[in-house]
C-alpha cells in the first residue's frame, strides 16, 4: 500500500495525480484477512453462527445482530436500562 501511494504521488512517476478507484481504497484500506478471520473465529466460538455474520462493503466491520444475553456473555458484562430523570428518555448501558 505505501509504496502505491509513493508511486502516485513523485511527480516523475507515469502514475503521479491517477485517482484510486473505489475498490482500491476499500482494498487499501481493508484489514488483513487474517484479522477479520480471526475476529469471525472468536465470534464462531462464542456461539455467533457464521450466517449470522457479515461485512460491511468496504470491508472495515464485521457485523451481526445478537440478542441481550448474547451480548452479555460475548462481552463479558451486563446491560441496563437507565432512564433520564429530567427526560424520561431511556438508554442502554453497563457499568462493567
Amino acid at each position: 500500500m505505501l509504496i502505491s501511494l509513493v508511486i502516485r504521488s513523485r511527480h516523475d512517476s507515469p502514475r503521479f495525480g491517477k485517482h484510486y478507484t473505489a475498490e482500491e481504497v476499500i482494498d487499501i484500506f481493508a484489514p488483513a484477512q487474517e484479522a477479520v478471520d480471526a475476529v469471525r473465529s472468536w465470534l464462531e466460538s462464542a456461539g455467533i453462527a457464521a450466517n449470522r455474520i457479515g461485512q460491511s462493503v468496504n470491508k472495515q466491520w464485521l457485523q451481526f445482530d445478537a440478542d441481550a444475553d448474547e451480548a452479555e456473555n460475548l462481552l463479558k458484562t451486563h446491560y441496563h436500562t437507565y432512564e433520564h430523570s429530567a427526560t424520561g428518555r431511556t438508554n442502554v448501558g453497563c457499568e462493567e
